[in-house]
Formats: structure tokens, sequence, C-alpha cells
């Protein structure tokens, strides 16, 4: 498993003590590869992996850990040392204490990381399709205490819209909030191409966040990461895949 985490201060202007950080397919203990996902007999070898990696960060303190129970919903929770020993059921978070870590799992879907600019807050959302329309960024910046301009939004690793083929019951809903995110297929009128990306920018902005950065990296397209649908269009079935995680996290002053 390894953890890359970008400098925050060459993607913003201002320096920050916050470590922003996403797991790739590399130097995992689950057949080769980090995985996350809880069902695979690795993951918690590889989550203590992360957690390693996440302490180096932290002046070498210990750091928690909050997962939580994705269901492409739009609740949000509150994390803190103690709750990082749960797994609520929330598809975004926030917290305000240094040295807990905020863990989104993705394998195609949209990691969304936020910080604030004078380090008083860090949040995180699972975004796929379902849970952007539905509104997951809103309900968890409204819930912030804290303003929107005063956030800078992260977004990880997610599949590009070369590869998001979907059929009218996607597309249409899409198109309904976001045209602009909605591209002609090049073979099947009936289809469309979705650009989560664009999605995400543009649900981001109507909630009032202005600094958004993204790694740009399509999950479908780099071995580097996992991809649910790569899997599935591969093998002709819906496949188990991995899990990536995105991670954002105070460190302790």
């Amino acid at each position: 498993m390894q953890l890359d985490y970008p400098s925050v201060a060459a993607v913003w202007s201002e320096p920050q003590e916050d470590v922003i950080g996403f797991t790739t397919t590399n130097r995992g203990l689950s057949g080769g590869d980090g995985t996350m996902a809880v069902a695979d007999r690795a993951a918690a070898h590889n989550r203590q992996l992360l957690g390693k990696a996440l302490a180096r960060a932290n002046h070498g303190q210990n750091v928690g850990i909050q997962w939580v129970q994705q269901t492409h919903g739009t609740a949000n929770v509150y994390a803190s040392v103690a709750s990082s020993q749960q797994l609520p059921v929330a598809d975004a978070m926030w917290t305000d204490q240094p040295g807990v870590a905020l863990a989104i799992q993705t394998a195609d879907c949209v990691p969304v990381l936020f910080v604030h600019r004078q380090g008083a807050l860090v949040a995180a959302a699972h975004a796929g399709w379902r849970g952007l329309l539905g509104g997951v960024l809103e309900a968890l910046v409204t819930s912030l205490p804290v303003a929107p301009t005063d956030l800078q939004a992260w977004i990880g690793p997610c599949i590009s819209v070369g590869h998001f083929e979907v059929g009218a019951d996607v597309w249409a809903v899409v198109q309904d909030q976001c045209p602009q995110a909605v591209l002609l297929h090049a073979r099947d009128p009936a289809k469309r191409m979705v650009d989560l990306l664009r999605l995400t920018q543009w649900r981001l902005q109507s909630c009032g966040v202005e600094q958004i950065a993204a790694v740009q990296r399509c999950t479908y397209a780099d071995p580097a990461f996992y991809s649910h649908r790569q899997v599935t269009v591969e093998n002709g079935v819906d496949a188990k895949t991995g899990r990536m995680a995105s991670v954002v996290m105070l460190r302790d002053r």
C-alpha cells in the first residue's frame, strides 16, 4: 500500500498544516494490491499500513482514522478520536480535531476533501453521481461552522468522462441539473458520457466553494487505482474490486 500526499502548498498558495493523500494499488498485502475494502481479507493490514503512514506525517503521533459506511446518500457526521472506533452510516464527515484522519473509499466515484484556509477544520465526502445530484456536498458544506468561501476543495482520482458511459436513466437526470456535464456518445445515440469531475466542480461552486483543485487522474485508465467499471467491463459481469482511500487530516500542532 502506498500513500501519496501531494503538497497542499503546491496546489494552493498558502502553506497549510493539513495532510491530503490517497492510497494506490501499489505495495499492499491483498494479492499484491492495496485495497482498503472491508470485505478484503488483507484490508485490515492495509489499514494498519495507512495508519503508520499517517502517523509519520503527523510528527510521529498516533492517528485515529474515521471510516464511514457509505450508502450514496447525503448524511454527514462529526468525527473525533472517540468516533473513529465506530462506523457511522454517512457519505461525508468533518472534524476540527488534529490527529483524526477522514477516509473516503472509492473505486470510480469522486472523493472530495476540504481544508479550511486558517486550519480550523477538514472535511471529506464520497460523491457518486447519485450523491452529487442528491446534494451530499451541499449538505456537508452547510453543516460546517465556517463560511464556504474559506474552504478549499481537493477532488481526488475518479473515473473520467471518456470512460463513464451511461444510459438515459443516469444522463437524463444529470442533464436536468448540469447539462454541461453530459456529452454525446460517439457511437450510440441512446447513451451519453457523463463528466463527474465537471459535475462535482459545478456543485461545489453552487454551494459557495470557490477554491477548487483536482488530481485529474482517471481511475479507469490508470492502473494505480481501482475501478469497478473497468473490472466489470473487462470481465463482463458486475465484478468485485478493491477500494482506494482518500484521506485528509489536521496535523497535531
